[in-house]
């Protein structure tokens, strides 16, 4: 398991985080045992994205349903493992009356920020 950079408010709150997208993922969104508010970028890049899942959570968002198996049981039986993993994230907008969402897939090896979303 890598290591995650963590820095912390005087409340004890994460405000801000960097590691691997697998080790952020699993330390950060899973291992935390609490509801965590933020958004995640990649550093050196502006963009900020809403969400970060497992890539085959999110099939439809990148344009693969094709590689959705037939049952829930199925789908999970083929995951490959942990290690393995891609992941997507995740962002949305509006312009005028049209929505729009952003979907960007990455490796889980590819190195992400998380931020404390504004209070």
């Amino acid at each position: 398991m890598g290591k995650v950079e963590k820095h912390y408010d005087r409340h004890k709150r994460l405000v801000w985080a960097k590691g691997t997208a697998r080790d952020i993922y699993r330390r950060i969104m899973v291992g935390s045992g609490r509801k965590v508010r933020g958004m995640f970028k990649l550093p050196g890049e502006e963009r900020l994205y809403h969400l970060l899942g497992p890539r085959h959570c999110f099939l439809t968002q990148v344009g693969a349903e094709d590689e959705a198996p037939g049952s829930l049981e199925e789908h999970l039986a083929n995951l490959p493992p942990f290690e393995q993993w891609r992941f997507v994230l995740l962002t949305g907008g509006q312009s005028g009356k049209v929505q729009f969402e952003l979907a960007r897939e990455i490796s889980g090896e590819a190195l992400l920020e998380f931020v404390r979303e504004p209070q």
